[in-house]
């Protein structure tokens, strides 16, 4: 993260989220997987104003595809001043433009998802004054390089092994607490968000941290995450924003807004 891009009250913010990575390189290094090394993580965080939001939204998601090495949120920043996306119009391109979309909403309190402008207008608001923001992270911060958009699933349980190496040893999280060492949790509780927005990571659940299931639903499942200071957010975990067939209204956002007074937001 550039923090020339940032106001000043988020630059310790970001200098704890930059020591959290240089750990977490430490880590990969000490682990000595074969053909992957710190220095190939693909770190990420918050935009700019983050902070400064009504409501602090994160979006987690599984990782990232072919960014071995770069910074997820300097990249996908500039990609949304552009308007593209890895050679896609950022409207065409349905993972980010639902991002951006659902990001704008939550900040403007659930309008009609008519009135929910395009993802082309909102990426010009995002960071800026007066605007809006949210934060983003992967689970996984090892780039799939396969070529392939299928998640590489093996790729991701190991990093969330080295990552939370003891409730990953564990068949229940909530069994465990949320004890120290747990790098994933950490980056969360340094975002410090009110809402957490998942996608369709909900397998990974009981390895990450205590998750207390609210409601399930066929789109949307809420639940609460004890955060390390011991503060309850709501997650809502969605489909994969990539999921083929699946339409925003419909199935992610409608969802979502009949959760919505459960989440107590």
């Amino acid at each position: 993260m550039n923090k020339e891009l940032y106001p000043a009250s988020e630059h310790h913010l970001i200098d704890q989220l930059h020591s959290l990575f240089s750990r977490w390189r430490k880590v990969v290094d000490a682990a000595g997987l074969p053909g992957l090394s710190g220095d190939l993580l693909v770190t990420d965080g918050l935009y700019p104003r983050y902070t400064m939001q009504k409501i602090p939204l994160l979006f987690i998601g599984r990782e990232t595809l072919e960014m071995e090495g770069e910074d997820y949120i300097d990249v996908l920043f500039s990609a949304y001043k552009e308007q593209r996306v890895a050679g896609t119009s950022l409207n065409g391109h349905q993972f980010h433009s639902l991002m951006l979309r659902l990001a704008w909403a939550v900040q403007n309190r659930l309008p009609p998802w008519e009135q929910v402008p395009p993802a082309s207008d909102l990426a010009e608001q995002l960071g800026m004054e007066g605007g809006f923001s949210f934060a983003f992270m992967n689970l996984s911060k090892l780039s799939n390089e396969s070529g392939s958009w299928q998640a590489d699933r093996s790729l991701i349980s190991r990093f969330i092994q080295l990552s939370c190496p003891q409730l990953s040893a564990q068949s229940s999280a909530a069994a465990t607490g949320n004890p120290p060492g747990n790098l994933i949790l950490e980056e969360i509780g340094l975002l410090a968000p009110h809402l957490i927005i998942t996608m369709n990571i909900g397998e990974y659940f009981p390895r990450i941290g205590s998750f207390r299931p609210v409601e399930y639903g066929p789109d949307v499942s809420l639940y609460q995450l004890e955060l390390p200071d011991g503060r309850q957010v709501p997650v809502a975990d969605t489909h994969h924003f990539s999921a083929p067939g699946k339409s925003p209204q419909r199935d992610y956002y409608q969802p979502l807004v009949q959760l919505w007074p459960k989440t107590g937001l």
